[in-house]
């Protein structure tokens, strides 16, 4: 069975989607189900608390009673399926919502609880479910929410997006002091453990972002392109800094000495100034690798891609019947965002 007919056929049905999971919900118990290979899905249920010892071994003999192979563990109950490989995908579905059934009333039996507490406010009343990123200790996956809830997510990045509010300087200040803490923290390592760590040179990216974040910079576009220059900064910083370490640890030199020595260096030793230029070229490839690992994460951290996240999230929401919600007023015009 073909991964792209299984997610299509789950879509068709009403579901919400991703590339290789679905989400559906089964006597109004959320779920998720991952396609692992052509012969195997995964569901997996979030419980709204880590299950003890006692509870683990319970549900695990309930569901082999169910003659449903599966298990529990800390917060969530898994089980799978195994499907032939010329499987249909309606018989697939169809596979999954039977054993999610058989599940849930195994869990029930055993006195497990299958998701009803909502993660963003804490009360029991749910009515519809949505994917959720971890709250704590317990993992992201489907659980059941309050639309209202939903709706005050969504309209709260929404309006974060429109009303950017912030102040560029104290943002490039802060951005400056955490690269600058980077570095330092890099040089530290280099000289303790002496060795350069490549993927340590991503903390100046993140020490810039977070610095421009701490110190209220606007946290648009502007933030990830602040990291950036910062973080181009922060690769020469870093050449600069090894060698001047190197010249006070190992020769004595005082700082100003230190900087005196690469001034001169430059100027007229040719064969350190390409020592230095090396360096430098090694050092941005790291900080520039380290920008790439990392920025997902920036992305994410400004309010239009807060917005987009709330977004991707109220997508998958859907009344506990498996039907889609009542269309919410959005209480922040988003029009205004896309020049509209």
């Amino acid at each position: 069975m073909k991964s792209a007919d299984f997610i299509n056929e789950c879509a068709m049905r009403g579901m919400a989607t991703g590339q290789t999971a679905a989400f559906g919900t089964v006597n109004g118990v959320p779920f998720t189900v991952n396609v692992v290979t052509a012969k195997q899905l995964s569901i997996t249920f979030v419980l709204d608390r880590q299950i003890s010892a006692d509870e683990k071994t319970a549900m695990c003999n309930s569901l082999k009673f169910a003659g449903v192979n599966g298990g529990a563990n800390g917060y969530t109950v898994t089980v799978n399926v195994n499907v032939e490989k010329d499987t249909e995908a309606p018989a697939a579905v169809d596979a999954v919502f039977a054993a999610a059934n058989a599940a849930v009333e195994a869990g029930r039996r055993v006195g497990i609880s299958f998701g009803t507490v909502c993660p963003y406010c804490s009360r029991t009343d749910t009515d519809a479910v949505m994917y959720c990123e971890q709250r704590g200790a317990i993992p992201a996956g489907y659980r059941a929410v309050h639309t209202e809830c939903a709706n005050s997510l969504r309209n709260a990045a929404n309006e974060a997006k429109v009303n950017d509010e912030g102040n560029y300087f104290t943002g490039i200040i802060g951005a400056i002091i955490g690269m600058i803490l980077g570095v330092v923290l890099n040089v530290a390592v280099i000289f303790g453990t002496e060795r350069i760590y490549a993927m340590l040179c991503a903390l100046i990216p993140l020490g810039a972002f977070f610095g421009y974040k701490l110190l209220k910079g606007r946290m648009n576009s502007f933030a990830i392109v602040i990291s950036i220059i910062c973080s181009a900064l922060g690769a020469v910083a870093l050449t600069l800094g090894v060698d001047i370490a190197d010249s006070m640890i190992n020769y004595d030199y005082t700082f100003e000495e230190a900087i005196l020595l690469i001034q001169y260096g430059m100027a007229e030793m040719p064969e350190y100034a390409d020592a230095i230029r090396s360096s430098l070229l090694q050092d941005l490839l790291f900080v520039g690798l380290g920008v790439l690992c990392c920025i997902g994460v920036l992305r994410k951290n400004t309010n239009s891609g807060k917005a987009a996240y709330a977004g991707n999230l109220y997508a998958t929401l859907r009344m506990k019947d498996g039907s889609l919600p009542a269309p919410a007023a959005d209480t922040v015009d988003d029009t205004a965002s896309h020049g509209a």
